[in-house]
């Protein structure tokens, strides 16, 4: 829906080339639930992982992207994020987990940002402004209800993260490195720390762990972005114009020349 409304509510299919992402992610959600009933132990999942992941590669006609080794590497990005948070997007369903997702989805969407692509960035934005509302409703509905993500859920978020960063690498202007972008679709698995050996005896200890943990990952991917955020110069081409605009004390005042 943020993405809709960026585009003003434009046609189908869409003219600007960007827009198919909200359309891969809502082919994505279908695919999904209507693979959930059937994809059941972890061969079926990672089967389906695999089919919708390259499914929805197949739909992006993004530069970049568009050659078959490409889209195919996209596939893969995906069906691998996608099976790798599924364990957790599964079986945690508490405020840490979605606070988690949600810290790790400012990467790819602040390094948008950074590469001129502010829309985008919005898009990405919204979705992760929506995980940090769902873990404080996971807060308020504990312990009766957990809220789980599901096979559904997961493969939604892991495609935000996944072709969101594609997207902003496909239309970038500014120079970024590709394995920032690389990292940036990565961020959501860092809640996997909370699972490690150290950490998962403690309750507390795996919750703090589980946001730490894409909170590095996400820190470093604004540390790299933060150049580009800020400008260099505060005598920018708008000052400088501006500065040309104005008129003369001679002007100003009305006088004329002798």
């Amino acid at each position: 829906m943020s993405a809709r409304v960026q585009d003003h509510f434009g046609g189908l299919p869409p003219t600007n080339g960007w827009m198919w992402l909200p359309l891969v992610v809502l082919l994505v959600g279908v695919l999904s639930l209507a693979a959930g009933d059937h994809a059941t132990g972890r061969p079926g999942r990672g089967v389906a992982c695999a089919v919708i992941g390259l499914l929805a590669a197949l739909l992006l006609p993004w530069p970049e992207w568009r050659m078959a080794e490409g889209r195919l590497l996209l596939g893969v990005a995906i069906a691998t994020c996608a099976a790798l948070l599924l364990p957790l997007g599964m079986h945690r369903g508490n405020f840490s987990w979605w606070c988690g997702i949600s810290l790790g989805l400012v990467a790819p969407s602040v390094l948008a940002l950074a590469t001129g692509f502010a829309k985008l960035a919005i898009t990405i934005g919204a979705v992760s402004c929506a995980c940090g509302w769902i873990g404080v409703a996971a807060t308020l509905t504990r312990p009766r209800h957990r809220l789980h993500a599901g096979i559904t859920g997961t493969m939604v978020l892991a495609c935000v993260a996944v072709v969101g960063s594609a997207a902003a690498f496909a239309f970038d202007m500014s120079g970024m490195p590709g394995w920032i972008f690389a990292l940036a679709a990565a961020a959501p698995l860092g809640t996997w720390l909370g699972e490690a050996p150290p950490f998962r005896g403690s309750a507390m200890a795996s919750a703090l762990a589980r946001v730490a943990g894409a909170a590095m990952i996400t820190g470093l991917v604004l540390w790299q972005c933060v150049p580009k955020l800020t400008p260099k110069e505060p005598g920018d081409a708008y000052a400088l114009a501006d500065a040309m605009r104005q008129p003369t004390d001679r002007e100003a005042c009305g006088s004329r020349t002798p």
